[in-house]
């Protein structure tokens, strides 16, 4: 904690303030003057009188205290553009109030004008009993009188002031609703000024406002649960979305929006202001993929949503289906300018992923993305190093561990080479079995109709061999992601568990995959996760 009277400040005093502050009027005979803490109530502004008297600081922070600022708007007024006018600067905290005023209403600076002196609006505290304060809009001749501005003007000037007057070392300002009776638009831009204007204050704003809620980013957003406790949550820390087996997927306002009884109809609307919808198969997928770009961009405010495709087939059938209804559903853009498409490699070859990638961008106009292993869990088998790292850095750091780095690193290449022969001796079975010649023929027969037969062509026997010789080099140089499934992933991570002590059941082994797949996306130490870092830049 930082204030400028720190050794003699009350820190008793202060921590029990926070445990009554609402009554920090007329019967605690607690004042803000003892305390580095300015906390300002914006009250209703329907209590604003059509005249004021001029009225001393002291019986106006008293209003405020008591949730009354509304009574004293006038004099808070005229207390700023005072004290901004004997600074003798072109750049005070008044001149920043009015355009900031002017901007939330109109868009730009300079549509309106407040008149404290001249145009027949004079006052001085030592000739006058009244205040008056005057206000010209861009489409008034005339300037009028403040209590004749519409609701949602008077709230925006309320709320302004409780950011731009004089602070303290601490400054809480506590908005109820302020998005009442004003415009969807002029929301944005009042959120926006709130978020540049206090960089020495924290405001709390309540709201049931849907739209204020879609379009504040998920660092800023509690949920306030209906319970005698008082119970909230951060939405930014919530586990997981709300994810569904298929089709668009609920974010993590879901639940409040429930609450508010919208329930998941605002889920396409979320979709059309999101700043990406990224298609991608699999539930899990999507899970995984959503705590990592939280973790990794969430200081850079993006809106991400997610449709699950019910199967990697699902992709290669009825890709260009999907792209004629997502370009019919648009405001500024359609759903597919925002999409982004990701989904697993299986059994292409390096150059066919290349080419796919490529292709799907060109033919369908939408940037895609596959792993550069089989699967999105065979990533973490793509380098042995990295892979080595993450387990002893896990046991280490996760559990009670006591072998020492060397005889760990030496437990994970065993059972490595061990896995190595596992896939290997997997894969023999799988081509003698016929089932790289069917999924050849298969995957073919979708490119033919999606009209990117240059993707795979000879025939099923040079397809399937050109397959096979770039497995066994990777299998050469100790890669095992070309053929990991998720099985193989959790079987390693069990046996390396087990031999080196320490026995987990099927779901904490999930746990720990989900894990190490999140540590490399966020380290972004493989090239699949620089590139997704890149395609959301």
């Amino acid at each position: 904690m930082n204030v400028g009277s720190y050794k003699s400040f009350d820190h008793r005093l202060f921590n029990e303030l926070f445990a009554s502050f609402p009554q920090i009027d007329g019967q605690n005979k607690l004042r803000s003057a003892q305390l580095p803490v300015q906390i300002v109530y914006a009250s209703p502004i329907s209590a604003l009188r059509s005249i004021e008297e001029f009225t001393p600081l002291p019986k106006i922070r008293k209003h405020i205290r008591e949730r009354e600022s509304i009574l004293v708007l006038r004099n808070r007024l005229y207390n700023l553009f005072l004290s901004s006018k004997l600074l003798g600067s072109t750049s005070t905290p008044w001149d920043s109030f009015v355009r900031d005023v002017s901007q939330i209403l109109t868009g730009q600076d300079g549509n309106i004008i407040f008149y404290m002196e001249g145009e027949d609006y004079s006052n001085s505290p030592q000739v006058d009993v009244y205040i008056n304060v005057g206000v010209q809009l861009r489409d008034t001749p005339i300037p009028i009188d403040i209590s004749l501005l519409g609701s949602g003007t008077l709230q925006i000037i309320e709320t302004l002031l409780a950011l731009h007057s004089d602070h303290s070392d601490f400054n809480i300002v506590l908005l109820d609703e302020p998005d009442s009776y004003i415009h969807r638009d002029i929301q944005q831009r009042l959120l926006e000024a709130i978020r540049t204007r206090t960089t020495d204050v924290q405001v709390f704003i309540t709201t049931h406002n849907e739209s204020l809620i879609r379009s504040t980013a998920l660092d800023e957003l509690f949920h306030l649960h209906g319970s005698s406790q008082s119970h909230y949550t951060a939405l930014v820390t919530k586990k997981d979305a709300d994810f569904t087996k298929v089709g668009l997927q609920a974010n993590r306002r879901n639940e409040v929006f429930t609450d508010l009884g919208y329930g998941t109809s605002l889920n396409l609307l979320t979709a059309l202001e999101s700043d990406y919808l990224i298609l991608l198969e699999g539930r899990s997928d999507a899970e995984i993929l959503d705590e990592a770009l939280q973790y990794r961009f969430i200081k850079t405010k993006r809106e991400i949503m997610y449709w699950i495709f019910q199967s990697v087939e699902e992709i290669y059938t009825a890709l260009p289906t999907y792209k004629r209804i997502f370009e019919s559903i648009k405001n500024q853009k359609s759903l597919w300018q925002k999409s982004l498409l990701i989904f697993d490699k299986d059994f292409l070859t390096a150059q066919q992923r290349i080419d796919t990638m490529q292709t799907f961008k060109e033919k369908f106009e939408i940037p895609s993305y596959i792993w550069s292993a089989r699967t999105f869990e065979g990533l973490l088998l793509k380098d042995e190093n990295t892979f080595t790292r993450l387990v002893i850095r896990y046991l280490n750091d996760c559990v009670d561990n006591t072998l020492p780095d060397n005889e760990l690193a030496d437990v994970i290449r065993k059972e490595w080479d061990n896995e190595r022969q596992n896939i290997d001796q997997w894969f023999r079975d799988f081509c003698t079995k016929g089932g790289l010649g069917h999924w050849v023929k298969k995957r073919q027969q979708h490119f033919n109709d999606l009209g990117c037969s240059q993707i795979m062509k000879g025939s099923d026997h040079q397809l399937a061999q050109e397959f096979i010789n770039e497995v066994n080099d990777e299998l050469k140089q100790r890669k095992l992601h070309t053929l990991a499934s998720k099985d193989h992933v959790s079987a390693l991570i069990s046996r390396i568990f087990t031999a080196s002590g320490h026995s987990f059941n099927k779901e904490e082994i999930t746990r720990i995959t989900r894990f190490f797949l999140m540590s490399i996306l966020r380290e972004q130490n493989l090239d699949d996760a620089r590139a997704l870092a890149q395609m959301i830049s």
